[in-house]
């Protein structure tokens, strides 16, 4: 067969192959993920990234009726939307070195877990615009660590000849819990 591409040639590494290798570089015999166990993968990526962004647009969408509760204008609005999305910015590369170390699979459920446990928290003791402004750092932080962890699972588990169509519905999620929100 000309021109067909062999998997498993000597030299080769795992992660330069589809469907990713082991970690440690050696060629594994398993071959390409089957589909359905990536896509299945692919839809949990992307409602856990709608899950873990969704505070920082509720805090600009549900703010205008929190306004006269907390006695504050549309400048604490932004205090908490840049809080959210500042943490992230600021713990991405980080925690990016952290999620390399334990696996993108630990790191999103980690990661997911305390997203859903702040927003609990948000509307459990949220009752302050201090304690309000914490919990969004906090919130900040699980969402790098679940957009991290995403890009990394898409990177290791789904096949190159894809990649660009699941890069593409994980960012997606994020305009999609933006409406939603």
């Amino acid at each position: 067969l000309t021109g067909a591409r062999n998997q498993f040639a000597p030299g080769r590494r795992a992660g330069s192959r589809l469907g990713g290798g082991s970690r440690d570089g050696q060629l594994s015999v398993t071959g390409p993920r089957p589909a359905a166990q990536w896509t299945a993968g692919m839809a949990a990526v992307c409602l856990g990234i709608a899950a873990s962004v969704s505070p920082g647009f509720l805090f600009g969408a549900l703010f205008v009726e929190m306004r006269e509760e907390f006695h504050h204008g549309d400048t604490i609005s932004g205090l908490l939307v840049a809080a959210f999305f500042g943490a992230s910015a600021l713990l991405s590369a980080p925690i990016g070195r952290w999620v390399d170390e334990r696996g993108p699979d630990d790191s999103l459920r980690i990661g997911l877990t305390a997203a859903v446990a702040l927003q609990a928290l948000i509307a459990l003791v949220g009752r302050s615009i201090a304690a309000i402004v914490v919990l969004a750092l906090a919130a900040g932080v699980a969402n790098a660590l679940c957009q991290v962890s995403a890009n990394v699972w898409i990177a290791r588990h789904v096949p190159r000849d894809r990649q660009g169509v699941a890069f593409a519905a994980k960012q997606s999620s994020m305009p999609a819990a933006a409406l939603l929100a």
